[in-house]
């Protein structure tokens, strides 16, 4: 029998948890509203519940390094709360209720949308708890050749030559075809072996080009990079502009 799939989309998002995002959707393993799960905050242990929020962009950005994942879930899944608390001292009451908060299917009505046409996978793990760039790495390659960390500007001492295979390569080998659609910065470019396909780069516009032109011209496998950066971000994680309340919360220590 011939495969029945002929395209793979993948488009891959940003740090946020399977409840904050689909926690409501029926029939998984997500959030009971009539008996909603708790943390502790920090340093009082009172209980914080999960609860309905509508903030759209999160003002502090949760620490995801691997440290502060592997305390997030420890317990388990009892350490967000006193991770965040932690890190941001200053933080209000309402902020680390933030933490445990969700949204609703009215809320986020395309993802719903898709959760409930779709099959969705309610125990699908990261292949690292911590960080975006080793994650990505998992998905490109099969593997961070190690690193747990990435690095926090161009010279930075986590930035490492990431030069091992990726599955690009193996498309390449075996006459799949494939392309990288991004929204401003092809963060899977980093790998040293993808310098030998520039031509398979596209801006995101090109995507939905391509996706309305002829089925026989679309790519087998395409990947997806939403846009990282400044007003026009759209990758889920909070606002990139965090790193520097960050950095003045830490210097109040």
């Amino acid at each position: 029998m011939a495969d029945p799939i002929e395209h793979v989309i993948v488009l891959m998002m940003e740090n946020c948890s399977f409840d904050r995002m689909l926690g409501l959707l029926p029939g998984v393993e997500g959030v009971d509203p009539a008996s909603p799960q708790t943390n502790p905050d920090f340093p009082s242990q009172t209980p914080i519940d999960q609860a309905i929020t509508t903030d759209p962009n999160m003002s502090l950005d949760p620490e995801h390094d691997l440290d502060d994942c592997l305390r997030q879930i420890c317990g388990p899944c009892q350490g967000f709360v006193a991770d965040f608390a932690q890190h941001y001292p200053q933080s209000t009451a309402e902020l680390r209720d933030e933490i445990m908060g969700y949204y609703t299917p009215d809320f986020l009505s395309v993802l719903y949308t898709l959760g409930k046409s779709f099959l969705t996978c309610d125990h699908w793990y990261s292949s690292l708890p911590g960080p975006t760039w080793p994650n990505r790495f998992f998905v490109h390659s099969g593997t961070s050749l190690g690193h747990t960390t990435m690095p926090d500007g161009i010279f930075h001492p986590d930035i490492h030559l990431y030069d091992q295979p990726t599955v690009y390569q193996r498309f390449f080998e075996a006459g799949i075809s494939w392309s990288i659609y991004f929204g401003d910065f092809p963060q899977s470019i980093v790998m040293t072996e993808q310098w030998k396909y520039p031509e398979h780069y596209h801006g995101i516009s090109q995507f939905y080009a391509d996706a309305a032109g002829p089925e026989a011209s679309f790519p087998q496998y395409c990947f997806i990079e939403p846009t990282y950066f400044g007003q026009s971000q759209d990758d889920q994680h909070p606002p990139k502009q965090c790193k520097a309340r960050r950095a003045i919360d830490r210097q109040r220590l």
